[in-house]
């Protein structure tokens, strides 16, 4: 996982010692040299500059002159008044470093980690806060962002889920773990509009060849008295049981109870395709409605219906709805062990 990091820039101050691209030349001096080159000015007895009353009062004030500058020079620009320079840069330059300041690659994963656990002991509001925490400090992290989106759906938070998924699409497009919270966060929030042009999507990237052959998701919820369902769709009945949907009666934690599957066996095939030679040809298969409940240490599985050939979601919905209120009955049942 990679975690971005904030750089701190550093302007360099501009070269003061320049001028118009032309370095300038000066000198400074301290007392004892401004002395000792006065000093020689005025014991200079060459008969060129010979020395008079007048030079020698000018000599006096030029080394009194230069004597202050060397005070004023000690004070400014001496080594002992450097430390507080530097404690007043420093005292100012603590809260930006504070503020400039990268969390760590080990200091996210520890975060992730945490709020990975918290998630799967079931406490989602802990880790929703953890995965939040993530983002503050790595905003680009696609897989915080993920997780605060199937944090707000087991809160049933859709809007707050279909936001983090939709923001986690915006870094990493097309992934498809994100499209599958995102259309759940529709359907389940009841987004009806913006489940259809998702769901078209994904069908676009599946006439490309951009998914998985077993890909599937949550794309419709309903209830039927007490029971909710929440209604999986399988791109592709692929695999030895041929599945299009599952419709999953899930308790109030999300977990699944029971299930009612639109299925194609294969091992019902050869017998339907002696009876219908034409549509077998052409492609099409038999599919049967069948309930699966779950207990700890078994299973049972029921047939309900067949269909020759695929039938609409529509017709399968009400078929589904008869069974869960006791209408239709089995024509077949067996509890096998899990």
């Amino acid at each position: 996982m990679q975690v971005s990091e904030n750089s701190n820039i550093t302007t360099a101050r501009p070269d003061f010692g320049r001028r118009h691209g032309k370095p300038t030349v000066g000198r400074v001096y301290t007392s004892s040299q401004a002395r000792i080159e006065v000093a020689t000015a005025f014991t200079y007895s060459g008969g060129r500059f010979p020395v008079s009353r007048f030079t020698i009062l000018l000599g006096c004030l030029l080394l009194s002159m230069s004597t202050a500058a060397g005070e004023c020079f000690r004070k400014v620009g001496s080594p002992r008044n450097k430390p507080q320079m530097a404690d007043q840069s420093s005292a100012g330059a603590g809260p930006q470093d504070a503020q400039t300041s990268a969390p760590s690659p080990s200091d996210i994963n520890d975060k992730m980690r945490d709020g990975n656990e918290a998630f799967r002991s079931g406490d989602f509001s802990r880790a929703l806060a953890i995965f939040n925490e993530v983002i503050s400090k790595a905003p680009e992290n696609v897989v915080a962002h993920n997780m605060v989106g199937n944090c707000s759906l087991r809160l049933k938070d859709y809007p707050a889920a279909a936001t983090s998924f939709q923001r986690a699409l915006e870094l990493q497009p097309d992934e498809l773990h994100n499209i599958s919270g995102l259309i759940e966060a529709y359907a389940l929030g009841g987004q009806a509009k913006e489940r259809d042009t998702l769901r078209a999507h994904i069908n676009e990237l599946e006439q490309a060849g951009k998914l998985p052959q077993n890909y599937h998701y949550i794309f419709d919820a309903f209830t039927v008295g007490e029971k909710n369902v929440q209604v999986v769709e399988f791109l592709n009945s692929t695999g030895k049981f041929h599945y299009r949907y599952h419709f999953n009666v899930v308790d109030g934690a999300g977990k699944t109870t029971s299930r009612i599957a639109l299925e194609s066996d294969d091992i019902d095939q050869g017998l339907w395709a002696k009876t219908h030679a034409k549509e077998a040809a052409a492609g099409q298969r038999e599919f049967s409605l069948d309930g699966y409940a779950f207990s700890e240490h078994s299973f049972t599985h029921s047939t309900f219906r067949f269909y020759d050939g695929e039938p609409s979601y529509d017709q399968v919905c009400e078929d589904v709805k008869k069974v869960l209120t006791g209408i239709a009955k089995p024509t077949s049942s067996g509890t096998y062990p899990r």
